[in-house]
Order: C-alpha cells, then structure tokens, then sequence
C-alpha cells in the first residue's frame, strides 16, 4: 500500500545553466525520492536560456522561468523567491541529486518546516553527510 503525500506550504526552486541534461537527471532523482510531490509549486530558472530544454523538464515543472542572459545566481534566487507563493522555499540546482529514499526525504523535509514554523531557525541547509 502507498500513501499519498500531501504537498506541503513549499515551493522547490531549480536554477539551471546550460546543464539540461544534468537537470533531467536531476528531477528524475527528486521525483524518485518524493520530494517533487512535497511541493505545491516547482519553478525552474533556466539561466541564458535555449531552446533545448526537454518535454521531460516542461512535464515536471509548473512554472518555467527563461532568461535570454546568464543572470547568475543571487538575481536568479532573487527572481525565485519573488514569484514564489508559499511560505517556505528549497533552492537547488540542476547538477544536484538526492541520493535518499522517499521515507527519509519526506520526514527531513517536514522536520525542517517544523523548525522554521515553530522559529527554531531561520534557514535549513540539507546535506548528505557522506555523499555531499
């Protein structure tokens, strides 16, 4: 039996430069490991934009973001987090994978929101400790 997962008050935000197939990968790992269906928004900012991002990305994401120039990192956060109509937002990259079952993103994810809505903290940083 598989239990659904509820989305949760979150947003995934995908910075992506020229790497699609690196992204592909990428979204094939968070969707496998449940945390695509964690979020109710997955926006991806593809950096110095061309036209070969993939049906793959366009079928994972609910808002693509293009960019004719390479705008860097910090305004194209700045740009994520402005469109971005949750309370909470998990930045990541296309290069980045998880390398987590379901089970365990699903639990860290919400025990990080508990920590951010009770004011434990202000930021969550997610990292493997062995394969970072």
């Amino acid at each position: 039996m598989t239990s659904i997962i509820q989305p949760l008050d979150l947003t995934i935000g995908i910075l992506s430069w020229k790497g699609n197939r690196t992204l592909e990968r990428s979204l094939k790992s968070y969707q496998k490991s449940g945390l695509l269906d964690l979020a109710k928004n997955i926006i991806i900012f593809d950096n110095e934009h061309s036209s070969s991002i993939s049906k793959y990305i366009k079928n994972t994401s609910n808002i693509i973001v293009l960019s004719k120039d390479n705008l860097g990192i910090a305004p194209a956060i700045k740009i994520l987090t402005d469109i971005t109509q949750t309370e909470y937002f998990l930045f990541l990259e296309n290069d980045w994978v998880c390398v987590e079952d379901k089970p365990i993103v699903v639990s860290r994810i919400k025990q990080g929101l508990k920590f951010l809505e009770n004011k434990e903290c202000d930021v969550i940083r997610y990292r493997h400790r062995f394969n970072y």
